[in-house]
């Protein structure tokens, strides 16, 4: 089992049956046609989804949105031959484009960072006064988004801000993504997934040396600004 097989593992269920054009936004999964609010926890809330196919058509179309960004993002422009130490911005490139594949594994995965607004989470908040009165309402800003049950089950955890910024957040995000591929990985009776699991390991190692996940904001901050 290659690399990309042991990846596999981690796909949504039916992701590669959907087709057709990127029409399954965020906005109109979140309809309330679409979803209706069936629990509240301390910082998330649980969707039921009425079609499984649409949360899943969701994901495909996220997915695939962000990969052709990350591929768009390494192959357009080269070096510039005349200065060659003009290096900067083939890396900040390269930065989004690894910023943009993270967003796109996650997605494969059922799992969506993304940026909720005041009208995405308006019927959500009609929905809690009336089915849990007293409850918080859920305010603007970045959330995580979990595919459960099959895509019958949507939870919107709100992620902390305090954290630092939308490149931040997703970088926050990416060791507990890793865990869950190794344990899928190795829960899978083909020993030849340990070969993606050490490479997880050795990944997170050399990043560990650099502080962690959050070094590669911070590589793109120094570059920028």
């Amino acid at each position: 089992m290659s690399i990309a097989d042991s990846m596999r593992l981690l796909w949504v269920g039916g992701l590669t049956d959907c087709t057709g054009s990127r029409s399954w936004t965020t906005d109109k999964l979140l309809q309330p046609a679409n979803t209706t609010v069936t629990s509240v926890g301390a910082n998330d809330v649980s969707l039921y989804v009425g079609n499984a196919k649409h949360s899943i058509q969701y994901f495909a179309h996220e997915a695939d949105r962000f990969a052709s960004a990350s591929f768009e993002s390494l192959l357009t422009g080269a070096k510039n031959m005349a200065y060659p130490r003009s290096t900067a911005w083939l890396l900040i490139r390269g930065y989004y484009a690894a910023f943009f594949s993270v967003h796109a594994l996650m997605r494969l995965h059922g799992w969506a960072c993304t940026r909720l607004t005041s009208a995405n989470l308006k019927e959500i908040n009609n929905g809690l006064s009336i089915f849990f009165p007293g409850s918080e309402r859920l305010g603007a800003g970045l959330y995580l988004l979990k595919s459960e049950s099959g895509g019958r089950e949507l939870r919107c955890q709100h992620l902390d801000s305090s954290i630092g910024g939308t490149h931040e957040i997703l970088w926050s995000l990416l060791r507990g993504y890793l865990d869950e591929v190794s344990n899928i990985v190795l829960a899978n009776p083909s020993p030849d997934g340990q070969v993606l699991v050490v490479a997880i390991y050795d990944f997170l190692k050399l990043v560990d040396g650099y502080g962690g996940p959050k070094w590669f904001a911070t590589v793109r901050n120094r570059l920028n600004y």
